[in-house]
């Protein structure tokens, strides 16, 4: 899918389920530039396990989970674009796989095409996807505070509106 503006900061999320790998591997989601360009992929290796591939360095990493048939996960794949200070966050049922999150090259031009599934042919494998969400932060979605800030005067805080895996937390410290 392209989506309407090109997004440094974008986050895939969907369940899955595996119902047969076939013999090879198999994409579960693929996040592009707006030209196709593939930056990188959320894929199933040859023995099930889950692995990402970031296709502007060639470089693979391959996660300790193995998915398994007839069962629904829920994925999410976190990437900010911003060169060779771009980060990637892949989440299992709202775990961090750290095998498969860190800082990498991902060049700088934003997302701009997401894809579902394999796109290459002769595949075998058959995966059901629900719940396919693709997020990106809200334009200036940081807290917020209001109030005078002095001895006996109110001051009000404002989470504001985030995007990632529930539940989450807020927590607020004043100085």
């Amino acid at each position: 899918r392209q989506l309407a503006a090109g997004l440094a900061d974008v986050t895939y999320r969907m369940r899955f389920k595996l119902i047969s790998l076939g013999g090879g591997s198999v994409s579960l989601l693929k996040l592009r530039t707006a030209t196709g360009t593939s930056l990188v992929r959320l894929f199933l290796g040859t023995t099930g396990k889950l692995a990402l591939r970031n296709d502007v360095t060639a470089v693979t990493a391959t996660g300790p989970t193995t998915i398994l048939p007839s069962r629904w996960y829920a994925a999410e794949v976190r990437v900010v674009v911003a060169g060779t200070a771009s980060t990637v966050e892949v989440r299992l049922d709202g775990t961090r796989i750290a095998a498969l999150s860190s800082t990498q090259s991902l060049g700088t031009t934003p997302v701009g095409r997401v894809q579902l599934g394999d796109d290459a042919t002769g595949k075998t494998s058959d995966i059901a996807y629900d719940e396919v969400v693709v997020d990106a932060p809200p334009a200036g979605g940081t807290a917020t505070v209001s109030g005078t800030a002095a001895p006996g005067e109110t001051l009000t805080a404002d989470h504001g509106t985030w995007f990632g895996t529930e539940p989450m937390s807020y927590a607020y410290r004043w100085q």
